[in-house]
């Protein structure tokens, strides 16, 4: 790490010499103001002054204050530029490192974790650069230059300044802790606050139910009072720390005027004209301002510390051998496993004198209890890791040395959960290989039944993927598609038990379109018969009244919901049965017709023309519908208006 910092500052040599003299000419356009006023102030109270010199003076005066705002603008800009050269450096090479450590690293990191090294303690390394290192030796350099030029102009008020500007400085610090901890404070009761939002929408039923309002609003109140009474403490501190540092600089002038003239041997210390008596006021005013900033500086410095710990260990681990890949031999058996031994780290053999042949062709079921070792056996098996004693060959390859280009070729592998990319549903297949076609996605998705799912959405396969988009089942059908999809020679399924023990059922019902993909998965691999079934029919209509006998009916709901009233309203003695919905693909149509709406005017072409004498929909619905003069059956739909 340290090799990073030095090689980025041999790249930007140019911007560190900007930097260092746009430190110097910040601290000098600060100090050299004050001087020209005592020149001026002490010209004029002599009496014996040129006209032209006093001019050029105050030209010169207002020009470097003016330009003093110009300086620190590109000191502070220059310095922001530093560090963020410092931290692409450093993401670069931690980027680079990245390629270089070992599989196992990966399995034992979370995404999370090594996220958080890229972004937050990197982001910290930053702030240590241009809100810490470099900014607190600017800070300390401006201060050293004000306390030079005062021990030269009064020797007393240097000596005034070093011990009081001590304990200024603790003063300082105090004030910022107390206001970083009431900010701190302030954080975690808004974070409380924000959790209980969504853990309220998503319990509103239940609180209303059980009557739980007022305990909610205690929760809800407790949060909000400790996030004022954090606010209060932190602007109390701020309110007051301002006023302190004013007085603290009028009494220190004031020490300073009072003891110049009380005696001839003080004033001789302090040996102050009318200028510099000026000149001395500026110089103690300005001297606060770097004084409180290296407090925070000093702040931003511990803040880093334990990032640049993270960053030192992630650093600090072991690379990967890197060998030359080995290319597969078609002849040789797919999978060898001969006396693998595997634990992890100094933990104890998961599994020892483990040895498996899979043959061309062959399906393998490995079975045992949670945390026999399983997942790791496919692992192991795909590269990830290494076996202690042993060996595992892949079409007589170290699958660890297979070239990353025909990895997918060789591994299809599903996972006990669905992972998803940033991206489209297409995506989530292709894995962003420009050597996945269209023509494999589909056949991909064909083989596993979501073909139609993913056709029906907004914009195909273009869609950027959404978790609702797909139920918990059909998500893992997609992790199915993605695996085969480069066709691979050989399929690794964990945890396929769900599958199975769904497949050994005599029959699945399904409640919403979410399943029904699920369903037609699990009949057309395991024979398993599927219903469809919609609780609470009886509630919507008395089948037992002849509503239906001899009508034309039409039925706006969710396909599983609209197909299962169908079924009751044609046994009922309905003439004819529409279906019709836009939420989902529409399964098996149980009436004589099935529409998929996609505008609310396909919803009043289809009912305005005085086809049907009875409509099953929710009561909204029914706005939409002013010339249709049957009747209305209201069939509450919880999408549409909240309630079902």
């Amino acid at each position: 790490m340290r090799n990073i910092f030095w090689q980025t500052l041999k790249k930007n040599g140019l911007l560190l010499v900007i930097l260092i003299a746009a430190i110097i000419a910040s601290i000098a356009v600060g100090v050299t103001p004050p001087l020209i006023l005592q020149y001026i102030v002490d010209s004029l109270v002599s009496g014996s002054f040129s006209a032209y010199p006093l001019l050029t003076a105050g030209i010169l005066y207002f020009a470097l204050n003016a330009g003093s705002g110009l300086v620190d603008a590109l000191k502070e800009t220059l310095i922001t530029v530093f560090g963020q050269k410092i931290t692409h450096g450093l993401r670069s090479a931690m980027c680079q490192r990245l390629d270089e450590l070992p599989a196992a690293y990966f399995v034992s990191h979370e995404a999370g974790a090594v996220t958080s090294l890229f972004v937050n303690d990197v982001d910290t390394l930053e702030n240590l650069f241009d809100s810490g290192v470099v900014s607190m030796i600017a800070d300390a350099f401006t201060i050293l230059s004000i306390l030079v030029v005062v021990f030269h102009l009064s020797l007393g008020l240097g000596i005034l300044l070093c011990i009081c500007l001590p304990l200024l400085f603790i003063l300082t610090r105090y004030f910022q802790k107390r206001m970083l901890q009431a900010q701190r404070d302030n954080r975690i009761a808004v974070g409380r606050t924000n959790e209980l939002i969504p853990e309220t929408v998503h319990n509103i039923r239940t609180i209303h139910t059980c009557q739980q309002e007022r305990y909610l609003r205690q929760r809800y109140g407790r949060t909000i009072r400790a996030s004022f009474d954090a606010m209060e403490r932190s602007n109390f501190c701020d309110s007051i720390y301002s006023p302190i540092i004013i007085t603290s600089c009028t009494v220190i002038i004031c020490l300073m005027m009072a003891l110049s003239v009380s005696s001839p041997s003080l004033q001789e210390i302090f040996g102050m004209t009318v200028g510099s008596v000026v000149a001395l006021i500026a110089y103690v005013r300005r001297i606060f301002s770097p004084l409180e900033s290296i407090g925070m500086e000093i702040q931003n410095i511990q803040s880093a510390v334990a990032g640049i710990g993270r960053l030192k260990d992630f650093f600090a681990e072991p690379i990967q051998e890197r060998k030359e890949p080995e290319v597969p031999d078609a002849a040789a058996a797919p999978l060898v496993i001969d006396d693998a031994a595997f634990g992890y780290g100094r933990e104890k053999d998961i599994f020892r004198h483990f040895s498996l042949t899979v043959a061309a062709g062959e399906m393998v079921t490995i079975t045992g209890r949670t945390g026999a070792g399983k997942s790791t056996l496919f692992k192991l098996i795909l590269g990830l890791y290494q076996p202690r004693e042993g060996q595992v060959r892949i079409f007589g390859c170290d699958p660890s040395r297979l070239a990353p280009a025909v990895r997918r070729q060789v591994f299809g592998y599903v996972e006990q959960q669905f992972h998803a990319i940033s991206g489209t549903v297409a995506d989530q297949i292709s894995l962003k290989d420009p050597r996945v076609t269209a023509g494999a996605m589909e056949k991909a998705l064909h083989l596993v039944g979501l073909w139609d799912t993913c056709c029906a959405l907004p914009q195909g396969l273009d869609t950027p993927f959404r978790p609702e988009l797909f139920s918990r089942g059909q998500s893992q059908l997609l992790s199915i598609a993605r695996a085969v999809v480069m066709n691979p020679q050989i399929l690794l399924f964990d945890e396929i038990d769900d599958y199975r023990k769904a497949g050994k059922a005599s029959l699945n019902l399904v409640l919403s379109p979410a399943g029904l993909k699920a369903a037609q998965y699990l009949q057309k691999t395991f024979g398993t018969p599927y219903e469809l079934h919609y609780f609470g029919l009886d509630a919507v209509v008395d089948f037992d009244d002849n509503l239906f006998s001899g009508k034309n009916v039409l039925i706006i709901h969710q396909a599983v919901a609209a197909s299962a009233m169908a079924a009751m309203a044609e046994e009922a003695g309905a003439a004819y049965v529409t279906t019709a919905s836009w939420f989902m693909g529409l399964p098996e149509p149980q009436g004589t017709d099935c529409v998929r709406l996609r505008e609310e005017d396909d919803l009043r072409r289809l009912a305005d023309n005085d086809q049907f004498d009875i409509i099953l929909g929710d009561a909204y619905f029914r706005r939409a519908l002013p010339n249709f003069h049957g009747q209305y059956v209201d069939f509450p739909h919880f999408a549409v208006s909240g309630r079902g």
